[in-house]
């Protein structure tokens, strides 16, 4: 008989030798490390599990990894997405198939229950692909049920069918699914094969500073980085209208009243449900409403399309997010926001952002916040606009991945933006190059409606063309922070003679009216410091990292604190030959887990 526990099975061994009873013991007695590197106490103890459970086969536990020993042996604290915290025995270390993992760290681990209750690893690997799945492009005229047969899979989905790319799952969850598509990528009926990669909200240490206010657009509409992008020049000509913009992320909140009538009908490819809802509680929750309230004030009368490919934890898989890329083009989106990331270089992936831009499409992605020069992805892909974050003072952030792959930089330290959470609908801050990238979206919206017909690549072209260097204040980092988005100069220097529209309140805005915005009311306070969260009972989450990704701050959030702003949220001067200061740090490892932000998801004021 078995059970599942948490997706996975769990095979329990009546009989145990004396001497790994003692082994058992002597690790559990070892202490775990903590983030920061040192020495510290367990954290949690995995909960009771049931008598029922005990004659069960095997147990699968994926989740973050909160502490583990020294030196490896011993328990592993892994926090499950339900909450939980399960304490697994690494007996030997041969069953770490990447070594010592650092803490923040998602996990995948395969276990047996002992006699006694103790939780014993078989495997623990980086959970960084989908256990039981193939994603195969056959060659034309192959018959996926032909290759199902042969290799005793079963069909889950179709992708592109006219690019015969197919999903396969295995019959069990713990098939070596690795061996699996190497023996695949050899048959001659397959082009290629892959493991489902998983991703998440741009990866590395941001911050998010937390904190509600009443829905109160002030601090929202009016900050000083929309001047940083020159932004008021374009709106004199141009609001987005026609234009529909692709939000892949975690979804939006579809009762936010400054989003009201701003989104077109989209879907839920987590849930399967035509409601892309931003919800929790996960280190994601309220991400991809941030990043769609960063949009709107930029490309007002634009429609927002919004695809929920990341779960709450802001985690999701590259088969997931590739056809979410398809549908979102076939119902008619001109730009695509992609502020997520994976390190793996999916083919499934590339060919389906190679299909978007050969219709026209604009693909945006986040350069991810691991303050690295190495290449994520989709951001890696050709044609794709990389965006990296800068403060206000047009400074690289201290979390923002560069290098010259990178194409443009815009404001994405201390944004204030819609949010949900705990709380409800609101305003809050957060960093990271995700937020950096809706800012070129936004651009990006108004650029395709002066060039209704216009390549791809022209609209880059007239984005990239147009921005500022950012050299100067930048010195080690010169050619890899791309150059400053400046909207106006981009999409006006050719509308001067154009009759000007009337523009369009600013979502959130006093003239909102039958859009939804609420009333407004006193501003937030604005503290002092550009980096300093905002004061949070201990629900508040902690400071994830993205995606990150991802993310590793807990799940819930209180916000009865108003709303913190930085530097970016203030007016700040924008003169590139000022001298610079050195970027703000981020807080310390005690304050804040880390976690990451890739894709799928890719894939969450936070650092991503």
């Amino acid at each position: 008989m078995s059970r599942t526990i948490t997706g996975r099975r769990l095979r329990v061994r009546h009989i145990i030798p004396i001497a790994l009873v003692v082994l058992i013991s002597l690790s559990t007695s070892l202490l775990p490390l903590h983030p920061s590197g040192v020495i510290a106490t367990a954290q949690a103890q995995e909960p009771e599990v049931g008598l029922e459970a005990a004659s069960g086969q095997f147990l699968t536990i994926r989740g973050k990894l909160l502490s583990l020993p020294l030196l490896g042996l011993g328990a592993w604290s892994i926090r499950t997405p339900d909450g939980r915290t399960h304490s697994v025995i690494v007996l030997n270390l041969n069953v770490l198939k990447h070594g010592i993992l650092l803490p923040g760290t998602w996990v995948h681990a395969q276990a047996r229950l002992q006699l006694g209750g103790l939780v014993v690893a078989t495997q623990i690997r980086i959970d960084d692909y989908e256990p039981g799945e193939v994603v195969a492009r056959l060659a034309p005229g192959v018959a996926p049920e032909t290759i199902a047969h042969r290799y005793n899979l079963s069909i889950e989905s179709t992708l592109l069918t006219s690019g015969n790319i197919h999903l396969f799952r295995t019959p069990s969850a713990n098939d070596d699914v690795e061996r699996l598509s190497a023996r695949m990528a050899q048959d001659p009926d397959v082009v290629w094969a892959e493991l489902n990669l998983i991703g998440q909200l741009s990866e590395g240490n941001p911050y998010k500073t937390w904190g509600w206010s009443a829905p109160d657009s002030s601090n929202y509409v009016n900050q000083a980085a929309f001047e940083q992008v020159n932004l008021a020049p374009a709106l004199a000509h141009y609001d987005g209208e026609g234009i529909i913009v692709a939000i892949l992320d975690t979804g939006i909140d579809l009762n936010h009243p400054s989003l009201a009538g701003r989104w077109i009908d989209g879907w839920d490819m987590v849930a399967d449900d035509p409601e892309p809802q931003d919800e929790g509680p996960g280190n994601g929750w309220g991400h991809g409403t941030h990043i769609a309230g960063i949009i709107l004030p930029i490309a007002p009368q634009s429609k927002l399309l919004p695809v929920r490919v990341l779960n709450s934890d802001g985690r999701g898989n590259v088969y997931t997010l590739a056809y979410a890329i398809e549908w979102a083009v076939e119902r008619g989106a001109h730009v695509l926001n992609l502020s997520l990331g994976t390190n793996g270089n999916s083919s499934v992936l590339r060919e389906v952002v190679e299909q978007a831009r050969s219709q026209g499409v604009i693909v945006v992605a986040a350069a991810g916040n691991a303050n690295a020069s190495t290449l994520q992805y989709p951001v890696g892909y050709e044609g794709v606009l990389g965006v990296t974050a800068l403060t206000g003072d047009n400074r690289k952030a201290d979390f923002a991945n560069y290098g010259a792959w990178v194409d443009l930089a815009a404001p994405g330290v201390g944004i204030t933006s819609t949010i949900v959470g705990p709380n409800g609908s609101g305003f809050a801050v957060w960093s990271g190059t995700s937020m950096a990238t809706a800012f070129v979206t936004g651009a990006a919206a108004l650029a395709r409606q002066h060039l209704p017909d216009g390549a791809e690549t022209e609209i880059a072209q007239l984005l990239t063309g147009h921005a500022r260097d950012v050299d100067a204040p930048n010195p080690g980092y010169e050619g890899a922070l791309g150059r400053l988005l400046n909207i106006g100069d981009a999409v006006a220097v050719e509308a001067a003679d154009s009759p000007a529209p009337n523009p369009s309140p600013t979502p959130g805005g006093e003239d909102a009216g039958s859009d939804g915005a609420a009333a407004e009311t006193a501003p937030p306070d604005t503290p002092d410091e550009e980096t300093t969260p905002a004061e949070a009972d201990p629900h508040e989450p902690e400071t994830p990292a993205e995606g990150e990704s991802p993310d590793t701050s807990p799940d819930a959030v209180e916000a009865d604190t108003p709303v913190e702003e930085s530097e970016s949220n203030t007016p700040a001067e924008t003169d590139l030959d000022a001298p610079t200061e050195e970027p703000a740090s981020a807080p310390p490892a005690d304050e804040a887990e880390s976690s990451a932000e890739t894709i799928l998801i890719y894939l969450p004021v936070v650092r991503r």
